[in-house]
């Protein structure tokens, strides 16, 4: 990840701290409150603001099982003052793949800072395997070429198909 992409990360690293060592105040201190998250679910979409999911995950934290989400190399795209992360992750419950998934985290920076605006998430068995950027599953937009690459001008200032 280049600085720049890694500074507009930084939230999502947070949040993903937070919940490892179920710290509530990482937790919350990452979202926009008023944003919205929509998780999958159960088969079902579940529709909350962020601070509802932020509550949410803090609830999850407290369980006594340790608890930790991996990102697989996220795709980061920033133009300007909006961001987008995009990755595959697993779940883990004590060590043990608990369930996987595709994270579409979008973020905004205001007031020096990177926010967590809204959250979009699938849930899913891990047996399934990986899904999203970087897994070889995506589909293509119909009007952007198979060839194109992350790494080639697009609408956006930075891009990143894999870490360094």
């Amino acid at each position: 990840m280049t600085p720049t992409e890694a500074e507009a990360f930084a939230p999502v690293a947070t949040l993903l701290e937070g919940l490892a060592s179920k710290d509530a105040a990482k937790i919350r201190e990452v979202f926009v409150p008023e944003g919205a998250a929509t998780i999958f679910r159960g088969g079902q979409f579940l529709k909350m603001s962020n601070a509802s999911l932020a509550e949410r995950l803090v609830q999850i934290v407290r369980s006594p099982d340790r608890l930790e989400e991996k990102m697989d190399e996220p795709l980061v795209l920033i133009d300007g003052n909006i961001a987008v992360v995009w990755g595959s992750y697993t779940a883990y419950r004590n060590g043990v793949p608990d369930h996987c998934g595709s994270n579409i985290i979008s973020l905004i920076h205001e007031d020096g800072r990177w926010l967590i605006a809204s959250v979009t998430d699938t849930s899913r068995s891990c047996r399934e395997g990986p899904r999203g950027p970087n897994t070889g599953t995506e589909q293509r937009s119909p009007d952007r070429p198979e060839d194109s690459s992350a790494d080639a001008p697009y609408p956006f200032t930075t891009s990143t198909k894999n870490s360094e």
